[in-house]
């Protein structure tokens, strides 16, 4: 038990080594390691360990916050794709989600590499209207204006 409440301090001590100056002094709670009150070991210990659990609690919120939104993100991309024409749903589908080539589309569906390449880019720009119709979504800034209206 002893040995178990010293690896537990010297773990906690060697968490504010990447700590920075002042954050350390926030941190240091006075416990010394070398003291062989075993109340004290315990009282660090519990400290520690409901330190660490509220960490891995922030992580866990952060999670489920991020999956929440791409299940959403996802959701919302379904919904537009299924809003395309059939023909522009089938080649983006191949292109961007089996990731296969211009040459590999046409081959598969039998078409022009020329058709795949017109549908590809009609499909891009209905699914991307589409989805900043919904509101989540909003146009790009350019990084320079070059004059040019782009993609409406």
């Amino acid at each position: 038990m002893k040995k178990l409440l010293i690896l537990l301090s010297v773990v906690m001590m060697l968490s504010f080594v990447g700590c920075s100056d002042e954050e350390s002094e926030k941190k240091d709670s006075g416990f010394d390691p070398l003291n062989p009150d075993p109340k004290e070991h315990l009282d660090y210990a519990r400290d520690a360990a409901k330190e660490m659990e509220n960490r891995l609690n922030e992580v866990s919120e952060k999670r489920e916050t991020e999956e929440a939104e791409r299940k959403e993100l996802r959701e919302q991309i379904e919904a537009g794709l299924a809003a395309l024409s059939p023909e522009h749903r089938q080649v983006l589908v191949l292109r961007e989600m089996h990731q296969l080539s211009y040459d590999e589309i046409a081959d598969t569906l039998e078409l022009d590499i020329g058709t795949v390449k017109s549908r590809i880019n009609r499909g891009r720009k209905q699914l991307r209207k589409i989805l900043m119709e919904s509101g989540n979504f909003s146009h790009r800034i350019p990084s320079k204006d070059t004059g040019k209206e782009g993609c409406k």
